[in-house]
């Protein structure tokens, strides 16, 4: 932990208060206001994701690959979205970690079941390491098959999917033993993504260059098929086990994808153009959240209509490079910034 001075406290820039004026992309409708909070970080980070255990703490990888940070948000007695004449919310650094050499992967994956590893590929290294996420202490490190460079937990979370660092092997690994436990050959390649369903064993969906594409490992009948789509984003739906979502690269178009009821194999169901690249997608009961170089859109997980629109803050000088959605709002970071993008959720019906 040379890096990392715990309790630190990194001070938030000015509260931003950002609402979306209504949108051009198809389907945007009557949009909700949304806010965004600009808060400094010790050094850029990429890959956030969220874990709700013990008050719940933003976890990333440093840009550089060579340390994970945990950070949770201490939230001023006006809430995080009082106003610019509020106190600021603030960042407190909980942990650190470095890794053996700038060794990170493209993710990390944590074990919701568990809801105390976290599970980072090293392709360098040949590798997995898995850490608590309470204090980011070295548990162990497994193989997995082939170099591993992004993961997934399994949908039940008995098992750990890799994706080779070449896009062509994906591989289970079980909890039980850390062993791997089965191997498929897929038609991916270095820029391929990797996500799974909520509850659905022995399934996992990949997107990239490739198309856009549904894998089992086990004989349960989950639908295999793909679609021809160059994607640069995928996210499994939080409620829907058979359905995915996919940005087209270069353009502005996030399709949700199924199992076609009739002749097998998948099909889009709905499609939304938002007008600019999507760059991330990710998704919970309700809501897909899809960024943008220049917003973060929150969609209707049904029928993609525009639920709220954010502009990122001027602070936000480079484009995202990460997402993860938590108690408080959505997380974005940012690449070659020392900012992480707090953004209000819409509200949900009671």
């Amino acid at each position: 932990m040379s890096r990392w001075s715990l309790g630190l406290l990194l001070t938030a820039s000015a509260l931003l208060l950002v609402g979306c004026e209504g949108g051009d992309e198809e389907g945007a409708g009557d949009n909700l206001d949304g806010q965004v909070v600009a808060l400094e970080t010790e050094v850029p980070l990429r890959a956030p994701a969220y874990q709700p255990a013990s008050g719940g703490a933003l976890l990333a990888l440093t840009e550089d690959g060579d340390g994970i940070v945990k950070l949770e948000v201490e939230e001023p007695e006006g809430g995080l979205f009082a106003g610019p004449d509020e106190q600021d919310p603030r960042l407190v650094v909980a942990g650190g970690a470095d890794l053996e050499g700038e060794s990170a992967g493209e993710n990390m994956a944590l074990d919701r079941n568990r809801e105390g590893r976290a599970f980072v590929p090293q392709p360098e290294l040949d590798h997995i390491q898995s850490l608590q996420t309470d204090d980011l202490l070295e548990i162990r490190t497994f193989d997995a098959g082939e170099p591993p460079v992004r993961v997934a937990m399994s949908g039940p979370q008995n098992a750990i999917y890799a994706l080779s660092a070449d896009g062509k092997t994906v591989t289970a690994v079980s909890f039980d033993t850390f062993d791997p436990v089965a191997e498929r050959r897929v038609d991916g390649g270095e820029e391929t993504l990797i996500a799974t369903s909520p509850d659905i064993e022995d399934e996992f969906w990949l997107a990239g260059p490739e198309g856009v594409s549904a894998h089992a490992f086990g004989t349960d009948p989950f639908p295999e098929g793909e679609i021809p789509l160059d994607a640069a984003a995928l996210a499994v739906d939080a409620e829907n086990s058979e359905r995915a979502y996919a940005s087209e690269t270069g353009t502005g178009r996030i399709v949700a994808v199924e199992p076609e009821r009739s002749g097998g194999g998948l099909g889009v169901v709905e499609e939304r153009d938002l007008g600019e690249p999507v760059l991330y997608l990710a998704a919970e009961p309700g809501f897909l959240h899809a960024v943008t170089p220049q917003r973060l859109v929150t969609l209707d997980a049904t029928s993609l209509e525009t639920v709220q629109a954010v502009e990122l803050p001027p602070e936000a000088g480079e484009e995202p490079n990460g997402i993860a959605v938590g108690e408080e709002g959505v997380f974005v970071t940012l690449e070659g910034e020392r900012l992480v993008l707090l953004f209000s959720k819409p509200p949900t019906e009671e």
